[in-house]
């Protein structure tokens, strides 16, 4: 039997990482694209990562390290300790970190992941794998509602900006704002 015809196979090959955050001590209105440089950013990979033989460039780069995640028993329980969990590398995520002072606001870079090593010792990305990352704007006031009107009720007050703000919730927004001459 001869076979003549062609044949062709197409491999997909799904991306290294299965998700990216941000989280910052300072805000929880954080993400890759809106990023604050003295928070931390998560790398989630679906292999388990060796950090060291990984080759991961970006700007102001601080430290690589591992995340944490419950440790489990033989039987696959969550180890306990009192109310939480007993604690443990996690090799598939990694916590990147980088000096806050190597930034300026608006400033787009991006973290390249050139080579990308499991824990067996196999490259898991033929090409490199990149994040975009923004670092948040200069706080900037566009508009206000109500918007400059003379004897205008205060008791609902919008404010458009180019960053979200956070909520001020039960203290109120006198814990927050200051005007001289005027009850908050």
């Amino acid at each position: 039997i001869s076979l003549t015809e062609k044949r062709e196979q197409t491999i997909l090959v799904p991306d290294i990482l299965s998700g990216v955050r941000a989280e910052s001590e300072r805000t929880s209105l954080v993400r890759p694209d809106l990023f604050d440089p003295q928070g931390k950013l998560f790398l989630s990979f679906y292999d388990e990562i060796d950090k060291d033989k990984s080759d991961i460039n970006v700007k102001g780069l601080h430290a690589i390290t591992y995340g944490e995640r419950c440790k489990k028993d033989e039987q696959g329980m969550e180890v306990m300790l009192g109310n939480t969990c007993e604690k443990e590398s996690d090799p598939h995520t990694l916590i990147v970190t980088f000096n806050k002072d190597s930034f300026s606001a608006n400033e787009a870079f991006t973290l390249a992941i050139n080579r990308a090593y499991s824990r067996d010792g196999f490259r898991i990305n033929t090409e490199p794998v990149n994040v975009d990352l923004r670092i948040y704007p200069a706080f900037s006031l566009y508009r206000t509602v109500p918007e400059g009107g003379v004897n205008a009720p205060l008791d609902v007050f919008y404010a458009c900006t180019n960053v979200p703000l956070k909520n001020p919730g039960e203290k109120g927004i006198a814990a927050y704002v200051t005007a001289s001459d005027y009850s908050v």
